[in-house]
């Protein structure tokens, strides 16, 4: 038996849109104590979280993956607005929104969840919002007014737009200090 990786399947972000929104981040770290924030480096869009799995299975994943994502083809995003799950007035974690081309990544979220289907990862219950995790709040609390500040914020730095070429295979390290994200293998978008 093999070791157990924790693993997920996203969509990297270009370093500029990271180091921007990292900004923000560190200039509200003091006005909103309640939030952990995801480190900048970490920032990502989901498309599949896979838990752990055994290291014999990696190579079948990676296979899927390949085929998957060799389908296709490169889209662009850009960063729209920003909000709270489960809902503003009572938020537990605080996100980042997509704008342009989404129903891209939901479509290749899908052919994801489906494709490992057959591996027997379980498929997703819930719809696939396309969004990047910010923060996580330490206990629900009202997010009106880190909405509200993020949004001038994002205002003022204008349209973050850019280029998805591939997703990435990461192995999530969990950590005292936070977890480290390890890409494993990237998968381009090569379809037309």
């Amino acid at each position: 038996m093999g070791e157990n990786l924790r693993l997920f399947v996203a969509m990297d972000l270009p370093s500029r849109v990271k180091s921007e929104i990292g900004e923000i981040m560190v200039s509200l770290v003091e006005r909103y104590p309640g939030v952990r924030w995801v480190k900048a480096e970490n920032l990502h869009l989901t498309l599949k979280f896979l838990g752990h799995v055994e290291s014999s299975k990696v190579g079948g994943l990676c296979s899927a993956l390949e085929e998957v994502c060799s389908e296709a083809r490169p889209f662009r995003l850009r960063v729209s607005g920003c909000g709270a799950f489960p809902h503003q007035g009572r938020g537990r974690v605080f996100w980042l929104g997509l704008g342009g081309e989404v129903n891209e990544a939901v479509e290749l979220a899908g052919r994801i969840d489906r494709k490992l289907e057959g591996l027997d990862f379980a498929r997703e219950e819930r719809p696939f919002r396309p969004h990047v995790t910010l923060g996580r709040m330490k206990r629900p609390m009202p997010c009106q007014d880190l909405v509200e500040d993020w949004t001038v914020f994002l205002q003022k730095i204008g349209t973050m737009e850019f280029e998805v070429v591939e997703a990435v295979l990461f192995q999530s390290i969990l950590r005292k200090e936070g977890p480290t994200y390890l890409p494993l293998k990237a998968f381009s978008f090569k379809g037309v």
